[in-house]
């Protein structure tokens, strides 16, 4: 068995590289009377990209082998959000591979340790329900909007208590250099997301390995709208209409008055 040591930079003293590694080193030593065989160590900005979508976090997913360990020092260093942790922690295990978080307190290969992860997805399980109701009671409900994410290229614009979806040309120029850096210059997509972990999307999201992908295929297709979309030039015109009909009632209202 190999342990590795995860750590995510932080501008935080109390969670420095130096500190991180120290506390992984200690729990390594204090459960399995030995030190990582080696740690990887991803800056700061990669806080919002999953794990192994980051540089460091790719390496080491490649280096991993069944009865592999890898060892994070928080929760917060090492995944985006406690339901990616569970997920991530339980594909690994399908793969005989343990990650254990020194915050948390336990061991995944004891039983205390797998008690205390089962309750916790228990939980996590409980929450992501009762927000898969509230989303089907908005649904069920006709006069609500219903809001989407917005397809790559377009934002989200709201009216009269409906959501459509416009052109961003600003995310299209970003998908444009993507598809130019992909095509003409040849990186990698751990390059690509590298360059545009830190530019706007119009949803106000981050970039990671996955969207990435889908924007640069979308850009290739031409930014393909949701199935059904109203189209974006025709609602301006509708508008423009209703306008025209508005101004027009006005100016006879005010001849009637003359």
């Amino acid at each position: 068995m190999k342990i590795y040591g995860y750590i995510r930079d932080s501008i935080d003293p109390d969670y420095s590289v130096d500190v991180q590694r120290i506390g992984i080193e200690s729990w390594c030593r204090r459960n399995y009377e030995q030190e990582p065989y080696e740690h990887y160590t991803d800056e700061t900005p990669w806080g919002g990209v999953n794990i192994f979508d980051r540089p460091a976090g790719s390496e080491l997913f490649e280096m991993l082998q069944a009865g592999d360990m890898i060892v994070g020092y928080t929760l917060a260093r090492c995944f985006t959000s406690i339901q990616q942790a569970a997920r991530t922690i339980d594909e690994l295990r399908e793969r005989s591979i343990i990650f254990n978080v020194v915050e948390l307190g336990y061991d995944l290969n004891t039983d205390y340790g797998e008690l205390m992860h089962d309750s916790v997805k228990t939980w996590i399980t409980f929450d992501s329900t009762i927000k898969t109701e509230r989303i089907k009671e908005r649904i069920s409900d006709p006069d609500k909007p219903r809001n989407r994410h917005s397809p790559i290229g377009y934002k989200q614009v709201k009216s009269e208590g409906k959501s459509y979806f416009v052109p961003d040309e600003k995310e299209r120029q970003i998908v444009r250099q993507l598809i130019e850096w992909k095509d003409i210059d040849g990186i990698t997509w751990s390059e690509a997301l590298r360059r545009m972990i830190d530019k706007p999307r119009a949803s106000g999201t981050k970039w990671n390995q996955q969207n990435i992908r889908v924007a640069y295929k979308a850009g290739l297709d031409g930014f393909p709208g949701w199935k059904g979309q109203v189209d974006p030039a025709e609602i301006i015109q509708e508008k423009k209409r209703e306008s025209a009909r508005k101004r027009k009632i006005a100016s006879e209202k005010e001849k009637k008055r003359d």
